[in-house]
């Protein structure tokens, strides 16, 4: 979780807790059920700082 500021999309785990398996622009084929966790980070600035909410 994200707190005290902004978060951007970074992808889909297969478990909760896991890093990125499936990034956002990534094409799957299910064929089976599937359970995906969305993974959140912190967004960054164009300076590559994160960002805060004011």
């Amino acid at each position: 979780m994200v707190e005290n500021g902004m978060a951007e999309f970074a992808g889909w785990a297969v478990a909760s807790g896991s890093e990125v398996a499936y990034n956002p622009v990534d094409h799957i084929e299910i064929t089976e059920d599937i359970t995906l966790y969305a993974v959140w980070k912190a967004a960054e600035n164009e300076e590559g700082s994160l960002q805060e909410t004011p």
